[in-house]
């Protein structure tokens, strides 16, 4: 249910993670050993687990993938597919800027900008059954979560679907049900595009009073005139604002295909790829990076839950979960994706080695100093220029090392080349 970093598992490279962590510097040792006449028991180091070089190692040994699973991979780009819920979700979110600063009394019925303190239980239906799936459901918490009406926080329609609910109209055996659906492009290839419901009982609901949509909203807070929405359809200024957020997220959509096409790949080779064994080392480093990442995120925390709680809580699964191993399991998944993204770049040739690195080199060697004002113009002669860009990659080279820059320049290459893997088919608007 929440929108949780840690869950993402759309391949997003890092460049640092390429590069091996080094141990402790040089001073934090003499530092340590300031008293080196003293001996002090330390624990048998632990034994170098097997791992693999990402970068440069042929990876056939790991990963195994038909070329059909990311050759000729079709993408759908529907620019004018924008539904009533997309409106309506993206203005009650605005409506919810603008409400009062105080709860105020109301009906007991929830609108925009109310905060709903809820249980929610969800499933979606499988072989004519519901599935209650990990992850949907907090009923075991001791504390019911708050949600804010508009705030954007769950999948699209939960909350713009309790909008007109009183909670006192049901009871256990009549209980609220939310229907919604997950995105196509949720993290959760198991929860992906279905149709889900959730069942939820508000404990308490604390009102405030948010403004309608209506032509006085969009005149006067809004400040937005009939000349300024005069491109869009519409009788009255309502539903010229309407047609306006339309247009407004038919824009954004039409800027994200490269994401689209990055979507449909990931769908299609984590599905397809068979990995025959993970590199244990890249596995264990994930894993505690992952918990780390958890246990910053807990030290806020730490107060109101117990360790294992939270962690359970947070990932989203049911209280008493083996959470350590679905963190463990988002590490493999993370080094799978790794494994595909490098092997598909060494059988593909993406890999840009001799003269194409050099040139990927320069142009981005020119495009930093550009943006520390180190230009030609600046130099008496070309030679004094040449002579500071080389002073310039020197020092880049000296403080990221060489692999950063092989990991991003790869990178780019092999997105370009899945990229014209892709059959996209752009419906008209």
């Amino acid at each position: 249910m929440k929108r949780i970093l840690i869950l993402l598992l759309i391949f997003a490279l890092s460049v640092s993670a390429m590069v091996s962590c080094g141990g402790k510097t040089s001073d934090e040792e003499l530092e340590e050993n300031k008293n080196g006449d003293q001996t002090t028991e330390t624990e048998d180091p632990k034994p170098e687990l097997p791992g693999v070089d990402f970068l440069n190692d042929d990876l056939s040994d790991y990963v195994e993938i038909d070329e059909k699973y990311y050759k000729g991979f079709t993408v759908t780009v529907d620019p004018g597919r924008i539904s009533d819920l997309d409106i309506n979700n993206r203005i009650i979110q605005t409506l919810r800027k603008y409400k009062s600063k105080d709860a105020v009394e109301g009906d007991g019925v929830i609108t925009v900008g109310d905060v709903a303190h809820i249980y929610y239980k969800g499933y979606y239906m499988k072989d004519g059954e519901p599935y209650f799936f990990q992850g949907g459901d907090n009923t075991a918490s001791a504390t019911p979560h708050e949600l804010e009406i508009g705030s954007g926080g769950f999948i699209p329609g939960f909350e713009y679907n309790l909008i007109g609910k009183n909670p006192a109209d049901y009871t256990e055996e009549n209980p609220i049900v939310v229907e919604t659906f997950f995105p196509e492009n949720y993290q959760s290839a198991e929860l992906a595009g279905k149709t889900a419901y959730f069942i939820v009982t508000v404990e308490k609901l604390v009102e405030y009073d948010a403004p309608a949509l209506d032509d006085t909203f969009v005149s006067e807070t809004l400040k937005l005139s009939a000349e300024d929405l005069s491109a869009y359809d519409g009788e009255t200024l309502a539903e010229k604002y309407r047609s306006y957020v339309r247009e407004t997220i038919l824009a954004e959509n039409g800027l994200d295909v490269e994401s689209l096409i990055m979507e449909a790949f990931w769908k299609s080779v984590m599905e397809g790829a068979v990995v025959k064994k993970y590199p244990e080392k890249q596995v264990e480093e994930g894993y505690e990076a992952l918990i780390n990442e958890l246990e910053y995120y807990y030290s806020y925390y730490s107060a109101y839950y117990k360790y294992d709680e939270f962690m359970c809580l947070y990932i989203g699964l049911d209280v008493g979960s083996d959470w350590k191993q679905f963190v463990r399991d988002l590490a493999k998944d993370q080094v799978k994706q790794q494994l595909i993204f490098y092997h598909i770049m060494n059988v593909e040739g993406f890999k840009p080695t001799g003269e194409k690195y050099d040139q990927l080199f320069d142009e981005y060697l020119v495009s930093a100093l550009e943006s520390n004002s180190i230009t030609p113009d600046k130099y008496e002669t070309e030679a004094e220029y040449l002579v500071a860009k080389e002073s310039f990659k020197q020092q880049l080279l000296t403080k990221n090392g060489e692999d950063y820059f092989k990991a991003m320049f790869y990178y780019q290459e092999t997105v370009k080349g899945i990229k014209s893997f892709a059959n996209v088919v752009e419906i008209p608007k």
